[in-house]
């Protein structure tokens, strides 16, 4: 299959779809270069074998077939298999765009079917091209770390448990998505200073609770920092999907405060830091605490910049929390999960709490005496 740019046009009306091959072909291509574009036409039928088989780049998406009134409405369900079964940058070029109303998405945008119309598709998927090559990337790193797995977790689990012998498919489906994903994660942060708001996971992942995870007020507004607490119970004694049941009766979280101080140094709204902070900053940050405070990044729309106080802690009963994924809510609960914290983030806020909270007290001490005693026993040499 060509290298370029594969571009899957759906529509019902084959004439539609050859003035749309005839512009593509027309076209320079994604790289400006007459390369053109891989371009493959058919109308709603089979439209998840063409996802699978074709593997687009992009969609052209008719969204109606027929006339508006047609009960069949293939356009709407291709849009859901191509979000559900292939999910790619989406152009719905259409006549009925008040048929549906589209989640707000950022890769997929609305060209209204009219006069020399297939200029405009051209257009979006020119703006499209970028990030179309970099899902199509991603989507060759799966399928080459896939194959590796398979090929070297089969080899390392013979000893252990022979092909064909019993629970050997399962053992083997669970060893080869441990590989793929441990594989990935490597080949994603190779060398690469990753952006602090990159430990979130967004939306939180599964359906458990997890330590770190950051969860918000229900109503809360995304850039409240005290609408947020962090989870601080163990992910172990969290579980409360299939038939198991949480090994805690609350959950310890943390509350989080907006950050204004940090130790003796003052953060002001409105005035950039001085160098002098940043400098005191740098090495409070490679740390990611100072004193009771776990210093959480901003990720713009859904976590602000805060600090969490890991002495400013509650034990929140099960009832207060939303754990549902589909858009319903819990009754009585007024906490939901807004990101979960990947590793070794997750770690860190399980250590800077031990750090805070596991330490010895420190009984009241004459510490300008001791200062002085050291003093001493440097400018003598350590001499009596």
């Amino acid at each position: 299959m060509s290298s370029g740019l594969r571009v899957l046009l759906i529509d019902d009306q084959a004439s539609v779809r050859t003035v749309l091959e005839g512009a593509l072909e027309e076209d320079e291509g994604p790289a400006g270069d007459g390369s053109g574009w891989v371009v493959r036409g058919q109308g709603f039928d089979g439209v998840d074998d063409a996802l699978i088989g074709f593997r687009p780049d992009m969609v052209v998406l008719d969204l109606v077939e027929g006339e508006v009134s047609d009960e069949r409405n293939s356009g709407n369900r291709s849009f859901d298999r191509i979000r559900d079964v292939w999910f790619c940058p989406v152009v719905v070029y259409t006549g009925f765009a008040e048929e549906r109303s589209f989640e707000d998405h950022p890769l997929v945008v609305l060209v209204p079917k009219g006069v020399s119309s297939e200029e405009k598709v051209l257009v979006e998927l020119h703006k499209f091209v970028s990030v179309a090559r970099m899902i199509r990337s991603v989507h060759d790193d799966f399928d080459a770390r896939i194959r590796e797995a398979l090929r070297d977790s089969v080899d390392a689990l013979e000893r252990q448990i022979p092909v064909g012998s019993e629970s050997h498919d399962a053992v083997l489906s669970r060893a080869v998505r441990r590989q793929v994903a441990a594989r990935v994660d490597l080949a994603a942060s190779a060398g690469t200073a990753l952006r602090a708001w990159e430990r979130f996971l967004v939306p939180p992942l599964g359906h458990d609770l997890l330590t770190a995870d950051l969860l918000r007020r229900r109503g809360g507004e995304w850039d409240d920092p005290g609408a947020f607490c962090m989870v601080l119970t163990p992910s172990c004694d969290l579980v409360s999907s299939g038939d198991r049941i949480p090994k805690v009766e609350r959950v310890l979280v943390a509350w989080c405060e907006p950050l204004r101080q940090l130790g003796k140094m003052q953060l002001e709204p409105g005035k950039p830091l001085s160098q002098g902070q940043r400098n005191s900053l740098h090495p409070i940050l490679t740390e990611g605490m100072l004193d009771r405070h776990l210093i959480v990044p901003e990720f713009r729309g859904h976590v602000p910049l805060m600090a969490a106080n890991l002495k400013r802690l509650e034990l929140v009963e099960w009832k207060r929390i939303d754990l549902r994924r589909n858009g319903r809510h819990a009754e009585g609960a007024e906490l939901v999960r807004a990101a979960s914290t990947d590793s070794p983030f997750r770690e860190m806020a399980v250590w800077a709490y031990l750090k805070v909270t596991g330490r010895p007290g420190m009984p009241d001490t004459d510490i300008e005496r001791w200062l002085g005693e050291i003093s001493g026993h440097l400018e003598t040499g350590g001499s009596a």
